[in-house]
């Protein structure tokens, strides 16, 4: 059984119930160890919190295709792997932070890092030649030209 679900930015997204299962898992997890330390009145360590990342996307329908913004402040190029597979666009990636203090007889190092995954299901066929993305200050920009052509077989998206 499939379900439609819409995403903060009003796209429907195809569902189902066993289509992230062990994301789902790891949600319920993260909420449950979170209450249990909240019902105890007790703060969170820095590394017992968890972080989870959803960039918001800007979807933009044009005559000639679609165009795709999402900002991923904090986020390198290199960390972001985008690809079209049967009309269908994915944007995963992983945010990394890192700071580090050495002061003194003291010495602290804090690591945070948060992966994402973000898929755009197309309700017309996307020309899979002429996809485009940019990064630039911290903003991808993905042009997506409509096409009457199906895509068999999965396409890498390489970031300019």
């Amino acid at each position: 059984m499939s379900l439609l679900r819409r995403s903060p930015t009003n796209i429907p997204i195809k569902m189902s119930p066993n289509t992230f299962p062990v994301q789902n898992l790891q949600s319920q997890l993260n909420s449950f160890f979170n209450s249990f330390w909240n019902d105890m009145d007790m703060p969170l360590l820095p590394e017992m919190r968890t972080t989870e990342f959803s960039p918001a996307i800007d979807y933009h329908e044009t005559d000639a295709g679609y165009i795709i913004e999402t900002e991923l402040a904090g986020v390198d190029k290199k960390d972001v792997d985008i690809s079209l597979y049967d009309n269908i666009l994915t944007i995963k990636g992983e945010k990394k932070h890192e700071e580090e203090q050495n002061k003194n007889d003291m010495y602290r190092l804090e690591r945070t890092y948060g992966s994402f995954c973000r898929t755009i299901p197309f309700p017309q066929k996307i020309n899979p030649d002429t996809v485009k993305a940019m990064f630039k200050n911290g903003v991808l920009k993905i042009t997506l030209d409509k096409s009457t052509e199906n895509l068999d077989k999965q396409k890498k998206i390489s970031i300019q």
